[in-house]
Protein backbone atom coordinates (compact mmCIF):
# COMPACT_ATOMS: atom_id res chain seq x y z
CA UNK A 1 0.00 0.00 0.00
CA UNK A 2 1.32 3.46 -0.77
CA UNK A 3 2.48 5.91 1.65
CA UNK A 4 -0.20 8.36 0.68
CA UNK A 5 -3.22 5.68 1.04
CA UNK A 6 -1.88 5.38 5.05
CA UNK A 7 -1.75 8.53 5.37
CA UNK A 8 -5.47 9.45 3.96
CA UNK A 9 -6.73 6.79 6.08
CA UNK A 10 -5.95 8.23 9.09
CA UNK A 11 -6.87 11.85 7.68
CA UNK A 12 -10.69 10.32 6.88
CA UNK A 13 -10.78 9.45 10.66
CA UNK A 14 -10.06 12.85 11.62
CA UNK A 15 -12.33 14.07 9.46
CA UNK A 16 -15.15 12.03 10.25
CA UNK A 17 -14.26 12.80 13.83
CA UNK A 18 -14.06 16.63 14.28
CA UNK A 19 -17.37 16.63 11.84
CA UNK A 20 -19.06 14.50 14.46
CA UNK A 21 -18.88 17.80 16.61
CA UNK A 22 -20.03 21.04 16.93
CA UNK A 23 -19.20 24.15 18.28
CA UNK A 24 -21.66 23.37 21.55
CA UNK A 25 -19.78 20.63 23.62
CA UNK A 26 -17.23 21.77 26.59
CA UNK A 27 -14.71 19.96 28.56
CA UNK A 28 -13.35 20.76 31.86
CA UNK A 29 -10.04 19.87 33.26
CA UNK A 30 -9.16 19.04 36.85
CA UNK A 31 -6.01 17.92 36.93
CA UNK A 32 -4.28 16.98 40.84
CA UNK A 33 -1.33 15.68 41.71
CA UNK A 34 0.19 13.75 44.44
CA UNK A 35 4.04 12.66 43.87
CA UNK A 36 5.74 11.97 47.55
CA UNK A 37 9.33 11.90 46.25
CA UNK A 38 10.30 9.23 49.43
CA UNK A 39 7.21 7.16 49.02
CA UNK A 40 7.43 7.25 45.63
CA UNK A 41 3.52 7.87 45.75
CA UNK A 42 2.00 9.34 42.49
CA UNK A 43 -2.04 10.27 41.46
CA UNK A 44 -3.01 12.49 39.21
CA UNK A 45 -6.86 13.07 38.27
CA UNK A 46 -7.66 14.21 34.45
CA UNK A 47 -10.94 15.31 33.46
CA UNK A 48 -10.89 14.34 29.15
CA UNK A 49 -14.18 13.64 27.36
CA UNK A 50 -16.75 14.67 29.87
CA UNK A 51 -14.61 11.92 32.46
CA UNK A 52 -12.60 11.76 35.20
CA UNK A 53 -10.06 9.35 35.20
CA UNK A 54 -7.48 8.98 38.40
CA UNK A 55 -4.33 7.47 37.73
CA UNK A 56 -2.57 5.89 40.96
CA UNK A 57 0.29 4.75 38.73
CA UNK A 58 2.04 5.94 35.21
CA UNK A 59 1.20 3.73 32.84
CA UNK A 60 3.83 1.28 31.09
CA UNK A 61 2.28 0.21 27.81
CA UNK A 62 0.47 2.54 25.14
CA UNK A 63 -1.14 2.40 22.24
CA UNK A 64 -1.77 5.48 19.83
CA UNK A 65 -4.44 5.56 17.06
CA UNK A 66 -3.29 8.37 14.51
CA UNK A 67 -0.41 10.77 13.89
CA UNK A 68 -0.94 13.94 16.09
CA UNK A 69 -1.13 11.29 19.47
CA UNK A 70 1.85 9.44 18.05
CA UNK A 71 4.16 12.43 17.69
CA UNK A 72 2.67 14.26 21.11
CA UNK A 73 4.00 10.97 22.61
CA UNK A 74 7.57 10.92 20.75
CA UNK A 75 8.00 14.39 21.21
CA UNK A 76 7.82 13.98 25.14
CA UNK A 77 10.12 10.69 24.99
CA UNK A 78 7.63 7.45 25.63
CA UNK A 79 8.67 5.43 23.12
CA UNK A 80 9.96 2.56 24.76
CA UNK A 81 6.36 2.46 26.37
CA UNK A 82 4.60 2.43 22.72
CA UNK A 83 3.28 -0.95 21.98
CA UNK A 84 0.98 -0.18 19.23
CA UNK A 85 0.63 2.13 16.71
CA UNK A 86 -1.83 2.74 14.11
CA UNK A 87 -0.17 3.62 10.47
CA UNK A 88 3.73 3.51 10.47
CA UNK A 89 4.67 5.52 7.51
CA UNK A 90 3.70 9.53 6.42
CA UNK A 91 5.08 10.87 9.94
CA UNK A 92 7.51 14.18 10.47
CA UNK A 93 10.80 12.97 9.60
CA UNK A 94 12.38 14.04 13.01
CA UNK A 95 10.75 10.79 13.95
CA UNK A 96 11.45 8.02 11.13
CA UNK A 97 14.01 6.12 13.27
CA UNK A 98 11.90 5.94 16.23
CA UNK A 99 8.61 4.74 14.46
CA UNK A 100 10.08 1.85 12.04
CA UNK A 101 10.84 0.09 15.78
CA UNK A 102 6.89 0.31 16.98
CA UNK A 103 4.49 -2.47 16.31
CA UNK A 104 1.73 -1.12 13.68
CA UNK A 105 -1.71 -3.01 14.80
CA UNK A 106 -3.75 -1.63 11.27
CA UNK A 107 -3.33 -0.49 8.06
CA UNK A 108 -5.19 0.20 5.30
CA UNK A 109 -7.30 2.42 3.43
CA UNK A 110 -10.41 3.95 4.91
CA UNK A 111 -12.01 1.59 7.47
CA UNK A 112 -9.99 -1.36 7.40
CA UNK A 113 -7.34 1.27 9.30
CA UNK A 114 -8.77 1.58 12.69
CA UNK A 115 -7.91 -1.60 14.32
CA UNK A 116 -10.64 -4.46 16.39
CA UNK A 117 -10.24 -4.00 19.76
CA UNK A 118 -9.34 -7.61 20.20
CA UNK A 119 -5.71 -6.91 18.17
CA UNK A 120 -5.45 -4.19 20.66
CA UNK A 121 -6.39 -6.50 23.79
CA UNK A 122 -3.59 -8.78 22.63
CA UNK A 123 -0.55 -5.98 23.17
CA UNK A 124 -1.69 -5.70 26.42
CA UNK A 125 -2.16 -2.34 26.78
CA UNK A 126 -3.10 -0.12 29.92
CA UNK A 127 -3.49 3.50 27.98
CA UNK A 128 -5.05 4.40 24.73
CA UNK A 129 -4.81 7.69 22.59
CA UNK A 130 -6.79 8.75 20.26
CA UNK A 131 -9.50 10.70 18.20
CA UNK A 132 -13.04 11.18 19.68
CA UNK A 133 -13.95 8.81 16.56
CA UNK A 134 -12.23 5.83 17.81
CA UNK A 135 -13.86 6.13 21.03
CA UNK A 136 -17.35 5.37 19.15
CA UNK A 137 -19.10 1.55 19.30
CA UNK A 138 -20.89 1.86 16.11
CA UNK A 139 -18.00 3.32 13.83
CA UNK A 140 -15.03 3.50 15.73
CA UNK A 141 -13.41 0.94 17.95
CA UNK A 142 -15.31 0.37 21.30
CA UNK A 143 -16.69 3.14 24.10
CA UNK A 144 -14.59 4.24 26.54
CA UNK A 145 -16.82 2.14 28.88
CA UNK A 146 -15.74 -1.09 27.20
CA UNK A 147 -12.08 -0.14 27.53
CA UNK A 148 -13.34 1.08 31.61
CA UNK A 149 -14.36 -2.89 31.47
CA UNK A 150 -10.55 -4.12 30.26
CA UNK A 151 -9.16 -1.64 32.90
CA UNK A 152 -7.62 0.03 30.09
CA UNK A 153 -7.33 3.90 30.64
CA UNK A 154 -7.99 6.12 27.79
CA UNK A 155 -7.43 10.14 26.20
CA UNK A 156 -9.01 11.54 23.74
CA UNK A 157 -7.37 14.38 21.76
CA UNK A 158 -9.25 17.17 22.85
CA UNK A 159 -9.29 19.01 19.70
CA UNK A 160 -11.80 16.70 17.75
CA UNK A 161 -14.50 16.81 20.39
CA UNK A 162 -13.91 20.47 21.69
CA UNK A 163 -15.54 23.58 21.26
CA UNK A 164 -13.86 26.20 18.43
CA UNK A 165 -10.62 24.19 18.71
CA UNK A 166 -7.20 26.45 18.66
CA UNK A 167 -3.64 25.64 19.48
CA UNK A 168 -4.22 25.75 23.14
CA UNK A 169 -6.34 22.59 22.78
CA UNK A 170 -3.17 21.12 22.05
CA UNK A 171 -1.05 23.19 24.64
CA UNK A 172 -3.66 21.20 27.18
CA UNK A 173 -3.56 17.36 25.41
CA UNK A 174 0.51 17.75 25.69
CA UNK A 175 0.55 18.73 29.46
CA UNK A 176 -2.20 16.32 30.15
CA UNK A 177 0.01 13.97 28.89
CA UNK A 178 3.00 15.05 30.48
CA UNK A 179 0.97 15.04 33.86
CA UNK A 180 -0.17 11.56 33.16
CA UNK A 181 3.24 10.42 32.21
CA UNK A 182 5.30 11.92 35.14
CA UNK A 183 6.35 13.90 32.49
CA UNK A 184 5.56 17.40 33.60
CA UNK A 185 9.14 19.32 32.91
CA UNK A 186 9.39 17.76 29.41
CA UNK A 187 5.90 18.61 28.73
CA UNK A 188 6.17 22.04 29.60
CA UNK A 189 9.71 22.25 27.87
CA UNK A 190 7.92 21.27 24.57
CA UNK A 191 4.91 23.70 24.79
CA UNK A 192 7.33 26.70 25.67
CA UNK A 193 9.31 25.63 22.58
CA UNK A 194 5.79 25.73 20.49
CA UNK A 195 4.51 28.80 21.70
CA UNK A 196 8.19 30.32 21.05
CA UNK A 197 8.00 29.23 17.29
CA UNK A 198 4.62 30.12 16.94
CA UNK A 199 5.36 33.96 18.20
CA UNK A 200 7.37 34.12 14.94
CA UNK A 201 5.00 34.31 12.85
CA UNK A 202 2.23 36.44 14.93
CA UNK A 203 0.53 39.06 12.99
CA UNK A 204 -2.21 41.60 13.74
CA UNK A 205 -3.57 43.47 10.90
CA UNK A 206 -6.09 46.31 11.21
CA UNK A 207 -7.59 44.30 8.11
CA UNK A 208 -6.74 41.25 8.11
CA UNK A 209 -6.04 39.33 4.99
CA UNK A 210 -9.12 37.15 4.01
CA UNK A 211 -8.59 33.19 3.24
CA UNK A 212 -11.08 30.82 1.90
CA UNK A 213 -9.93 26.92 2.78
CA UNK A 214 -11.03 24.56 -0.18
CA UNK A 215 -11.26 21.14 0.95
CA UNK A 216 -13.02 19.79 -2.48
CA UNK A 217 -16.24 19.86 -4.45
CA UNK A 218 -17.70 21.19 -7.30
CA UNK A 219 -20.96 21.64 -6.69
CA UNK A 220 -20.84 22.34 -3.45
CA UNK A 221 -17.60 23.25 -2.17
CA UNK A 222 -16.68 22.11 1.34
CA UNK A 223 -15.16 24.47 3.52
CA UNK A 224 -13.98 25.38 7.37
CA UNK A 225 -16.29 26.70 9.59
CA UNK A 226 -15.62 29.32 12.57
CA UNK A 227 -15.06 26.17 15.13
CA UNK A 228 -12.25 24.01 13.09
CA UNK A 229 -8.51 24.57 13.86
CA UNK A 230 -7.59 25.80 10.61
CA UNK A 231 -9.12 29.18 11.29
CA UNK A 232 -7.62 29.49 14.08
CA UNK A 233 -4.16 29.05 12.67
CA UNK A 234 -5.51 31.20 9.99
CA UNK A 235 -5.91 33.78 12.73
CA UNK A 236 -2.58 33.74 14.14
CA UNK A 237 -0.85 34.73 11.27
CA UNK A 238 -3.04 37.39 10.59
CA UNK A 239 -5.66 36.43 8.55
CA UNK A 240 -9.81 36.19 8.25
CA UNK A 241 -11.68 32.53 7.28
CA UNK A 242 -14.26 34.17 5.51
CA UNK A 243 -16.67 31.53 6.59
CA UNK A 244 -15.74 32.42 10.35
CA UNK A 245 -19.04 33.16 10.76
CA UNK A 246 -20.36 29.82 10.32
CA UNK A 247 -20.89 27.96 13.66
CA UNK A 248 -19.17 24.91 12.49
CA UNK A 249 -15.88 23.11 11.85
CA UNK A 250 -16.80 21.75 7.98
CA UNK A 251 -19.80 22.94 5.90
CA UNK A 252 -20.28 23.13 2.47
CA UNK A 253 -21.26 26.72 0.97
CA UNK A 254 -22.00 27.96 -2.53
CA UNK A 255 -19.43 29.37 -5.00
CA UNK A 256 -21.68 33.08 -5.10
CA UNK A 257 -20.65 33.00 -1.68
CA UNK A 258 -17.02 32.66 -2.14
CA UNK A 259 -17.27 35.41 -5.04
CA UNK A 260 -18.95 37.95 -2.57
CA UNK A 261 -16.91 37.68 0.04
CA UNK A 262 -13.65 38.03 -2.44
CA UNK A 263 -11.21 36.25 -0.49
CA UNK A 264 -6.99 37.49 -0.99
CA UNK A 265 -6.03 33.94 -0.21
CA UNK A 266 -7.43 30.29 -0.80
CA UNK A 267 -5.68 27.74 1.51
CA UNK A 268 -5.71 23.97 -0.99
CA UNK A 269 -6.43 21.26 1.77
CA UNK A 270 -4.03 18.56 0.71
CA UNK A 271 -4.71 15.01 0.81
CA UNK A 272 -4.88 11.70 -1.35
CA UNK A 273 -7.37 11.84 -4.25
CA UNK A 274 -7.99 15.20 -6.09
CA UNK A 275 -3.97 16.73 -6.31
CA UNK A 276 -4.07 19.91 -4.72
CA UNK A 277 -2.90 21.12 -8.48
CA UNK A 278 -6.25 19.71 -9.90
CA UNK A 279 -8.26 21.12 -7.58
CA UNK A 280 -6.53 25.02 -7.93
CA UNK A 281 -7.39 24.17 -11.66
CA UNK A 282 -11.02 24.01 -10.67
CA UNK A 283 -11.23 27.06 -8.82
CA UNK A 284 -9.06 28.98 -11.67
CA UNK A 285 -11.73 27.87 -14.27
CA UNK A 286 -14.51 28.41 -11.94
CA UNK A 287 -17.25 31.05 -13.90
CA UNK A 288 -17.84 32.74 -10.33
CA UNK A 289 -14.53 32.78 -9.41
CA UNK A 290 -13.22 35.10 -12.04
CA UNK A 291 -12.58 38.32 -10.60
CA UNK A 292 -11.63 36.71 -7.21
CA UNK A 293 -8.52 38.56 -5.88
CA UNK A 294 -7.04 34.99 -4.57
CA UNK A 295 -7.63 33.58 -8.40
CA UNK A 296 -6.30 36.44 -10.56
CA UNK A 297 -3.33 36.99 -8.21
CA UNK A 298 -2.87 33.34 -8.08
CA UNK A 299 -2.71 33.29 -3.93
CA UNK A 300 -3.00 29.54 -3.69
CA UNK A 301 -1.81 27.93 -0.46
CA UNK A 302 -1.25 24.30 -0.12
CA UNK A 303 -1.41 23.19 3.19
CA UNK A 304 -1.10 18.73 3.73
CA UNK A 305 -4.63 18.18 5.79
CA UNK A 306 -2.62 16.51 8.84
CA UNK A 307 -1.01 19.99 9.41
CA UNK A 308 -4.54 21.15 10.56
CA UNK A 309 -5.40 18.75 12.58
CA UNK A 310 -4.39 19.14 16.55
CA UNK A 311 -0.66 18.21 16.77
CA UNK A 312 3.19 18.77 16.08
CA UNK A 313 2.57 19.40 12.53
CA UNK A 314 -0.12 22.73 13.75
CA UNK A 315 3.46 24.76 13.76
CA UNK A 316 4.72 23.73 9.99
CA UNK A 317 0.90 24.85 8.63
CA UNK A 318 1.24 28.50 10.81
CA UNK A 319 4.86 29.07 9.26
CA UNK A 320 3.12 27.78 5.64
CA UNK A 321 0.24 30.38 6.08
CA UNK A 322 2.22 32.66 7.52
CA UNK A 323 5.75 32.55 4.71
CA UNK A 324 1.93 33.19 2.02
CA UNK A 325 0.35 35.54 3.52
CA UNK A 326 2.88 37.90 4.68
CA UNK A 327 5.25 37.61 2.21
CA UNK A 328 6.84 41.08 0.94
CA UNK A 329 5.24 41.73 -1.95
Amino acid sequence: MSNKKKIMCLLLISVLTISLFGCNNGAQVNNQKNNNEDNNQYEVTINNFNKDTIYKKVPEKIVTLSIGELEICLELGLEDKIVGIVIAEGYAKDYDEKIQKLPVLAEGYGTSCVPTLETIIEVEPDFVYGTAFAFNANYGIASQKDFDELNINTYVTKGTYETEVTIDDVYEDIENIGKIFNKEEKATTVIEKMKNEITKYKKEYDQPKTVFVYDNGTEKPSTAGKCALITSLIETVGGKNIFDDIDKQFTQVNWEAIAEANPSYIVINDYEGTTAEQKIEVLKNHAALKEVDAVKDNNFIIVPLDYSFPGMKNIDAIKILSEAINKEK
